[in-house]
């Protein structure tokens, strides 16, 4: 099983994770229905593997339910779903992660806030549950009216007129850009960057912190030129930046067809 979930992160077969959990299933008599979800997902699409955790029957196959669901696009009926479980379900930290998620992306940012604060008073280590509190934060200073308001894997930078600039959405801010900044100095090499970029937008949503934010944008772009959040901020932001190394770093994409459609609209 372990092997098998490794083989599902690391490459894009399908056919040895399952029969990696076909033979599992021979060894050991346990449930494998959670994880032979994610089997069916790489298989036939994560419409298909909701459909296999119709019913879940434990709260390891709710979470993975309630995560496929939001990949699926489909915030109000993990909140719909949640309504119904038991109250020792619905308040474990991993449900309450899709919980506070979902009331985010629908813009309701204090519920998001509360739900997600109350999980991690219990689990104050949790890195996931952390993070997500962070995004809140942000998000509080930033109006609902803003188009790209709920782009959650990185944020987008939004026009001045769209930052709240009160004392209460400064003061989330400020926890926020404080948060994210711990938690990029303790993630993995591949975690940091997107971590960066949400610091990056703390300090950028502050008049009083460009100087700042300009810094920490030209130290992302000379350890990843072809960063695109970070060259987008730039340009709303105004930030002086070498664009040469970026220029390069972009065209070397495009000319090694690796290229996609922000890379080429940034470029």
């Amino acid at each position: 099983r372990m092997h098998a979930g490794l083989l599902l992160t690391t490459s894009d077969s399908a056919s040895e994770p399952r029969r990696l959990l076909v033979e599992a299933k021979t060894l050991e008599q346990a449930n494998f229905k959670s994880f032979e979800a994610l089997v069916v997902r790489r298989e036939r699409g994560v419409s298909a593997a909701v459909d296999f955790l119709r019913n879940p029957t434990s709260p390891d196959e709710w979470n993975v339910r309630f995560r496929l669901l939001l990949e699926l696009g489909c915030p109000s009926q993990v909140l719909n779903e949640i309504a119904a479980l038991p109250k020792d379900i619905s308040e474990r930290p991993q449900i309450s992660w899709s919980h506070g998620i979902s009331l985010l992306v629908l813009r309701k940012v204090e519920e998001s806030l509360q739900v997600l604060s109350s999980a991690l008073a219990k689990r104050p280590t949790s890195f996931e549950l952390r993070k997500a509190a962070a995004q809140s934060r942000y998000c509080c200073g930033i109006s609902t009216a803003f188009p790209s308001w709920a782009h959650l894997i990185w944020p987008v930078p939004p026009p001045w007129h769209f930052v709240k600039r009160d004392d209460r959405s400064r003061e989330e801010r400020a926890k926020a850009e404080k948060e994210f900044e711990g938690l990029a100095s303790m993630a993995s090499h591949n975690e940091r960057p997107e971590l960066r970029l949400w610091h990056l937008a703390c300090l950028a949503d502050e008049p009083d912190r460009q100087q700042e934010a300009e810094q920490l944008c030209q130290s992302m772009l000379r350890e990843a030129p072809g960063c695109v959040p970070a060259l987008v901020w730039s340009q709303e932001r105004g930030f002086e930046v070498d664009r040469q190394p970026s220029i390069a770093a972009l065209r070397e994409r495009v000319d090694h067809h690796s290229a996609n459609a922000e890379d080429i609209i940034c470029l």
